[in-house]
């Protein structure tokens, strides 16, 4: 159970964060019990994160070639990253086929389908990643190099410990 919280706080915590759009590894009841052989999350290694600004950004390390400060997005169906860094890392993306991304104004940019051979955080890497490569000038407003959506966040466990600002990731 989390600390000074009562079953029903922290059972209305979950339900926020689940209506988010943000899906946790729960390796416990509401109660605090663990299943048998589960490992607690809070022994995992740990990427910290600011919650002043209320988004979770962490490093990230792209093909063992670049790294990049990426915003954790649940609601993005892909990883997006700007042209510059996806050369810097050598993503392999083609320019022949456009797709159109809406970002959370509601606006449209395009972008191109890639994959990257591997992204790493936090210890754990992810391979054969999709990610959409957009324009430089098109990601100039966003102060984080990337966007990390489910195309990674889905192929590892999460978990978000608001309380000490850090996210805890697993393989799957």
């Amino acid at each position: 159970m989390v600390k000074g919280m009562g079953h029903r706080h922290q059972l209305e915590l979950t339900l926020l964060l689940f209506c988010a759009g943000i899906t946790l590894c729960i390796l416990g009841s509401v109660t605090g019990a663990r299943p048998a052989g589960a490992q607690d999350w809070r022994d995992q290694e740990k990427e910290a994160f600011s919650s002043a600004s209320r988004q979770i950004i962490v490093e990230a390390n792209i093909n063992e070639m670049a790294d990049a400060l990426f915003l954790v997005d649940t609601g993005s169906s892909s990883v997006i990253i700007p042209e510059s860094l996806a050369d810097e890392a050598w993503v392999d993306y083609d320019k022949k086929e456009t797709v159109t991304v809406v970002v959370g104004t509601g606006d449209t940019i395009q972008g191109y389908y890639g994959i990257a051979e591997s992204i790493e955080v936090q210890g754990v890497t992810v391979e054969d990643v999709q990610v959409i490569v957009v324009a430089d000038s098109d990601f100039a407003f966003f102060h984080y190099d990337g966007i990390l959506g489910m195309s990674f966040l889905k192929k590892v466990n999460i978990g978000i410990d608001n309380e000490n600002n850090v996210v805890v990731l697993e393989e799957l």
